[in-house]
């Protein structure tokens, strides 16, 4: 019992209060590994979350687009946070969806009629 009072008396004694800890290098590197989590983390999914805010924000009526569940169709309306397809051109099959499941614009319409590849 003597012994381990004698461990923790000389382990809490002079760790902590050593002016000679080397903390520069330490918080260098916290540093720079937040550094390099920004970078290749958060950085790149806000350019992502703000690249599909502003494609979402420009979908309009005539545009040819794709759901996050695959499913391709022609925006016929679009209001606040609803859009709605055509998915079935023959039968006028029409489908309500959010804004925020399509995931991608396949032929944008232009303003004369004619389809934009882009």
């Amino acid at each position: 019992m003597e012994v381990l009072a004698f461990v923790l008396a000389q382990g809490a004694e002079g760790s902590t209060d050593d002016p000679s800890f080397p903390w520069t290098p330490t918080l260098f590197y916290i540093g720079g590994f937040f550094l390099l989590l920004w970078l290749f983390v958060m950085r790149p999914q806000q350019q992502r979350e703000s690249q599909e805010k502003e494609m979402l924000g420009a979908i309009k009526k005539n545009d040819k687009v794709v759901t996050k569940s695959g499913m391709y169709g022609v925006v016929m309306n679009v209001k606040d946070n609803e859009i709605v397809l055509r998915v079935d051109e023959q039968n006028n099959v029409k489908i309500k969806f959010r804004r925020d499941a399509i995931a991608g614009v396949v032929e944008a319409q232009d303003k004369s009629g004619n389809n934009d590849k882009s």
